[in-house]
């Protein structure tokens, strides 16, 4: 009903391991200038591909598996688990009910009880004195707490590093309710017996991801000035600028009991506020800069602004984001008369077209309904405006042979080109995205900010046919997963109908496609291509390795063009051939190509005829082509000068 629809577990759980895993190795192999080429090489299972996805997809996770502890670098493990493990941040800007971070969670889940265990059985085995200090309290910790090992490390995970926003009050506390009873499931005691769920108010929030700062910004006598982009807008400048919400947020992360949480909830909720009204009203310069005058501060309130530097300061101040995933809302950004009239028509969306115009039409007669309506349609206007205008999106808009072809707000669009801005360089990020992006002329600047600014790894991409219940069998959509920085040189990419086998699969069965064949496979538009097999790409590859017939530079170029269209020129040709003075050729009339001097036979005979202009100019195809080409002419002397 929103653009929103449930995610299969194979997708969530494909696009947890593809990102957590890669960006957890080379973490692990930079800190300890090490060369692992798999998460279970730490773990001493070099070649035994514990987390292959065929393994990996059967229950949404891992269960642990445990190699003889010679064959583990003990400290490498620790450096795994303390540096990088519990500090990795995972983010959802669209969280909806929270099933990417729960895949997410899974997938973290095994490696934090991989370390864990690996711990416990080294002292098991009398080796604990090859522990560090951190380490042997962390053991203690997980001995005296309430609750098992795996409930200590869901805790942990959860408070540590999992986040999520979402528009939607209602879904952000499906959100965290999900998330608490994810730790149900393992309180083996009395519920009064075990440390109590963890505060993640400040983990899971409320807001517009799309509208609000994403770097630090100072408020002072001569307005904002951007102290750091990005980049440097994390860590120390963070902690600074906001040390008194930190101190806040981590005092209610750590309450020991309900009223302490709800004291610090509370406080840390003014000291936000008091700086969010301040951001607010620089949200509402910037709708004032770009030509958006009937704004007010209230309404830039209404669209409920995220300030993701103000609203995770406790992440930015540790270096921001290193993983996204999600599944952003698929629909364009415009007045939705199912999404309004269902608050006063329950049924509304369910009624038949004639039924719910009349129903509309009712509710229209109420004074009062028709002028919410008539602004909420002001509304979705003036906020789709913004995205058109605002300097935060600049891949909105690109020129596809030689007009604008973004007229229209693609919510998932508009989240892809966030998620750039979210991420740091070394974050690692997956999104499942509808066709529009990947074959779309809306798409054309993503795709290649994807090609010459993001590693892009994976690129699956499906033909539905009941993946998702409720849209339609030949919507196509498919997944990106890549890195925040770097260049494109090789994609893994299978296009798939119906099912999602190529998930578990995508190392030996996908086709690796070469930037050329992404890149110049459309020139103007730059579409990605459906590949379905190796051979297809390495057809196109050999296609493109020439140049194209309309190159104007070649010895010769061809200019292709529709001369004649079935329905709209329909009056210009007829099926009777007696009545015909020549034949309309289509293309089952014309042999394509052929690589010999074989004589072809087996052409359709031609269906259509029409007349010359001195018999019938009205109705003369030949005469309707040469308007068209007067047509052209005009259109390339006007280009010209």
């Amino acid at each position: 009903e929103m653009g929103a629809y449930y995610t299969p577990e194979e997708i969530t759980g494909f696009m947890a391991r593809r990102t957590v895993h890669p960006y957890l190795l080379d973490q692990l192999n930079e800190a300890v200038g090490a060369s692992y080429d798999d998460i279970d090489d730490v773990f001493g299972f070099i070649g035994a591909g514990a987390s292959g996805e065929s393994a990996a997809v059967a229950d949404g996770g891992m269960v642990t598996q445990q190699a003889p502890t010679e064959n583990v670098n003990v400290g490498h493990v620790e450096t795994l688990y303390h540096d990088i493990l519990k500090e990795v941040k995972l983010l959802d800007p669209a969280v909806g009910s929270g099933a990417f971070l729960l895949a997410g969670q899974e997938v973290l889940l095994d490696l934090y009880m991989q370390c864990i265990e690996f711990f416990q059985r080294l002292e098991d085995e009398g080796q604990g004195w090859e522990l560090s200090s951190r380490t042997r309290e962390e053991l203690d910790t997980i001995g005296s707490g309430k609750g098992n090992a795996s409930l200590y490390a869901k805790r942990t995970i959860i408070l540590n590093n999992l986040y999520g926003v979402d528009i939607d009050d209602g879904a952000v506390e499906i959100c965290k309710l999900r998330l608490w009873l994810s730790m149900v499931a393992d309180i083996e005691d009395e519920p009064g017996e075990v440390e109590p769920l963890p505060n993640i108010d400040f983990n899971i929030r409320q807001g517009n991801s799309l509208i609000g700062f994403t770097e630090l910004m100072e408020v002072n006598q001569d307005g904002d000035a951007t102290l750091a982009n990005f980049g440097g807008g994390v860590g120390e400048s963070v902690r600074e600028k906001y040390e008194d919400i930190i101190e806040a947020v981590e005092n209610h992360r750590r309450a020991e009991n309900s009223t302490e949480a709800v004291n610090w909830r509370k406080e840390a909720e003014r000291r936000l506020s008091s700086y969010r009204h301040d951001l607010n009203k620089k949200i509402l310069d910037e709708f004032h800069d770009v030509g958006i005058e009937n704004v007010t501060l209230s309404d830039v309130e209404s669209y409920s602004p995220f300030h993701w530097v103000l609203e995770f300061a406790p992440v930015y101040a540790e270096g921001g984001f290193n993983i996204i995933t999600g599944n952003p809302p698929w629909e364009v950004l415009k007045a939705d008369s199912d999404d309004f009239f269902s608050k006063y028509d329950e049924k509304f969306r369910t009624r038949m077209p004639d039924d719910k115009k009349s129903a509309k039409q009712e509710l229209l007669e109420d004074e009062g309904i028709a002028d919410e309506w008539e602004e909420y349609q002001e509304q979705m206007e003036i906020r789709s405006e913004y995205f058109k205008k605002s300097d935060e999106y600049k891949l909105q808009h690109p020129t596809v042979a030689g007009r604008s072809a973004g007229n229209e707000k693609e919510l998932s669009a508009l989240f892809l080109e966030r998620c750039f801005e979210l991420g740091g360089d070394d974050a690692k990020i997956a999104k499942i995205l509808p066709g529009i992006i990947f074959s779309g002329k809306l798409g054309k600047d993503l795709r290649m900010h994807l090609l010459n600014e993001c590693s892009l790894q994976i690129m699956p991409t499906f033909e539905n046919r009941g993946i998702f219940e409720d849209i339609d069998n030949r919507f196509k959509f498919g997944i990106v997963v890549f890195e925040n920085s770097g260049d494109t040189e090789e994609v893994l990419t299978k296009h798939q109908q119906g099912n999602l086998d190529i998930l578990r699969h995508i190392d030996d069965e996908a086709a690796r496609i070469s930037r050329t064949v992404l890149e110049q496979y459309s020139p103007s538009a730059r579409l990605f291509p459906y590949i379905s097999s190796q051979r297809e790409g390495e057809v196109l590859e050999k296609i493109l390795s020439f140049p194209p017939i309309g190159e104007e530079d070649a010895n010769w170029h061809a200019n292709p063009f529709r001369e004649l269209d079935h329905n709209n020129d329909s009056d210009r040709f007829f099926e009777d051939a007696e009545k015909g003075e020549y034949p309309i050729l289509g293309g089952g009339n014309v042999f394509q190509f052929a690589y010999d001097n074989t004589a072809i036979s087996d052409l359709k005979e031609p269906k259509f005829w029409s007349v010359y202009e001195d018999t019938d100019k009205a109705s003369s195809a030949r005469q309707r082509v040469r308007e068209k080409k007067v047509r052209d002419l005009k259109k390339s002397i006007y280009d010209e000068f």
